[in-house]
């Protein structure tokens, strides 16, 4: 099974215009969703086809994880949760 590519845009000021500065970051097969926690340190994408979500250091632009997750995921979505 060949694996996708997730391309990370910089610098582009305004939604419509063609960044000039880009990343391809290799991870698993069919990368479907993604979304950066507030944090701002790492990437997921869910991978559908390898049921996995590939975590991605922002910093290194490597995949530092991949989580097991379970029939192809999608929907990712991350938040803050104020605790005081």
């Amino acid at each position: 099974m060949s694996g996708g590519v997730v391309v990370v845009l910089a610098g582009c000021p305004d939604r419509f215009a063609v960044p000039r500065d880009h990343e391809a970051v290799p991870v698993d097969s069919h990368p479907e969703w993604l979304t950066i926690p507030p944090d701002g340190k790492n990437m997921y994408v869910g991978c559908a086809g390898t049921d996995t979500t590939d975590v991605i250091d922002l910093k290194t632009m490597e995949v530092v994880a991949k989580i097991p997750v379970g029939a192809v995921p999608k929907r990712n979505t991350s938040g803050l949760i104020q605790t005081n």
